[in-house]
């Protein structure tokens, strides 16, 4: 543990220190975190860039934070200084942010659209710090950017490989907040189903959370018991839910961020990983090295970087997802990166080449 980097304020420890329980720098990667609260005895140097990441979700979730969690990681390894923190309520966001800054960390990252509105509040306050706001395609002057992974892109690649998969012709599309990230992703996969059956049913539904497990299950038995055999979710840490709902009625969900195999085997027949962590890792590298140009603009990595891929099917469903319908989806996953298909403000599916 290094404990010479925890940056706990003590000025802000009567105010926060729920919160910065949680507040650790990043280590090797290991099976459990290691969390402590004591304040600094160390000054971060110039020496190699020094990273924060604000999470307001767990590291432990097997999705959407841990993959920030593991962009930090790979940051870390590249020499970087880091510290996180975890669980953190979007009403005390700005005084995560605020430590960090006020600690002289370089970049500052809040992981998730809704840190956005705490970025611009803080920046004010450093305006050396440069503040990075993951899944946005916004950013703020003079120092707020956004890092946006194509959630389009993943959107479509789910649909499609749903469109492939039902049976039934009723796919259920669940998502989280509705902020615009989640929006992206729900449109991407609505263009994807009609792209390969436009008369395929789509039930849709905006869950308000994140961490809503229990919800997200519910909508999902819901959408199962309406006929929908494939569930295309995006509620970050509550996707749990749908994957439990998946299991309970003996249908199909497609993993979402992560590789979901190990979490139904029997039901989730692939994945559309959506990899936040090379992202980070991408342009912290990027800008350290030149090859990207710090401002407030928005950063938007996809296919193309090799961030979003369909992962290979395994287990029973080498056979259950065809070779066929497989590369077919990974045929379209191609032309994505290769710029030969484009569905950046498409609406109509017939707009779209027609791949075969």
């Amino acid at each position: 543990m290094k404990k010479n980097k925890v940056i706990v304020m003590l000025l802000c420890v009567m105010l926060v220190a729920s919160i910065f329980s949680g507040c650790t720098p990043a280590e090797e990667p290991a099976e459990e975190p290691v969390v402590d609260g004591e304040p600094a005895e160390e000054v971060v140097t110039d020496e190699a860039p020094s990273v924060g990441l604000v999470l307001v979700g767990s590291i432990n979730d097997g999705g959407w934070n841990a993959s920030a969690y593991n962009g930090l990681i790979l940051i870390e390894e590249n020499g970087a200084d880091v510290v996180f923190a975890e669980n953190v309520k979007l009403s005390d966001m700005v005084d995560v942010m605020h430590t960090f800054a006020s600690q002289e960390y370089e970049y500052v990252f809040g992981h998730g659209f809704e840190t956005f509105d705490s970025a611009i509040t803080v920046s004010a306050d450093f305006p050396d710090t440069r503040f990075v706001v993951t899944s946005s395609d916004q950013a703020h002057e003079p120092n707020v950017a956004g890092l946006a992974v194509a959630n389009g892109q993943h959107g479509f690649l789910a649909g499609v490989v749903a469109a492939k998969l039902t049976e039934t012709k009723v796919i259920g599309l669940i998502g989280g907040m509705q902020i615009p990230s989640i929006v992206d992703f729900v449109e991407g996969a609505k263009l994807g189903i009609a792209y390969v059956d436009p008369s395929i049913e789509v039930l849709e539904t905006y869950t308000g959370s994140f961490d809503d497990v229990a919800l997200a299950k519910e909508v999902a038995m819901a959408m199962a018991d309406q006929g929908a055999d494939v569930f295309c979710p995006d509620v970050s840490q509550a996707d749990l839910g749908v994957y439990e709902a998946a299991k309970e009625k003996n249908v199909m969900a497609i993993g979402a961020i992560g590789d979901m195999y190990e979490r139904a085997p029997e039901n989730i027949p692939t994945s559309i990983t959506m990899s936040i962590s090379m992202a980070m890792s991408a342009l912290i590298d990027g800008l350290e090295d030149g090859s990207f140009e710090w401002g407030a603009k928005a950063y938007e990595m996809g296919v193309a970087q090799g961030v979003i891929e369909i992962v290979e099917p395994r287990g029973i469903w080498t056979d259950k997802f065809s070779v066929k319908d497989y590369e077919y989806c990974k045929r379209i996953e191609a032309a994505l990166a290769d710029g030969s298909m484009s569905i950046k403000g498409v609406e109509d599916p017939a707009e779209l080449p027609v791949i075969e």
